[in-house]
């Protein structure tokens, strides 16, 4: 999540995607977030759930969110802090601009950055950049309990 909740894409199209990436694609998807992000979405939970995602939503310390991103064979998220450490990692990364800040100014920095704006039917592009994503990275995935993890 974005600390501006106009930079952030719906948590919903996420949910989407990520019913998406677990159900079509055989991914495993880890949802990260602060403990505020957790309490102005009671239903993420809920949610992520129903998506078989796995939320860490409110339960990690930044550092803890990092090493988990450092593992991760993709990264998606919107324009935040999350997603430039993802970048700057060199994770393959799916960034997701609302077109409130410049993407010129704001863009992330990183080897295989993907960046999408909101000025285009965005749930199909980001399952087209997903997609793409993981066919030139032959991304194979395996579900990780990440909650036993030392950071």
């Amino acid at each position: 999540f974005s600390g501006r909740l106009i930079k952030n894409w719906p948590i919903e199209n996420f949910m989407q995607l990520a019913s998406w990436l677990t159900g079509d694609m055989g991914a495993a998807v880890v949802l990260l977030g602060t403990k505020s992000d957790a309490e102005s979405s009671p239903s993420l939970a809920e949610m992520a759930e129903s998506a078989n995602a796995n939320s860490l939503v409110g339960e990690t310390s930044l550092q803890e969110a990092i090493a988990i991103i450092s593992q991760a064979d993709l990264y998606i998220g919107n324009d935040s802090g999350l997603t430039h450490v993802a970048a700057r990692l060199d994770i393959p990364s799916l960034a997701i601009f609302s077109g409130v800040a410049p993407i010129e100014n704001w863009a992330p920095f990183g080897k295989d950055v993907t960046i999408i704006s909101y000025g285009r039917p965005l749930q199909r592009v980001v399952r087209a950049a997903v997609d793409a994503l993981v066919k030139d990275h032959a991304i194979d995935v395996e579900l990780i309990d990440l909650r036993d993890r030392k950071c």
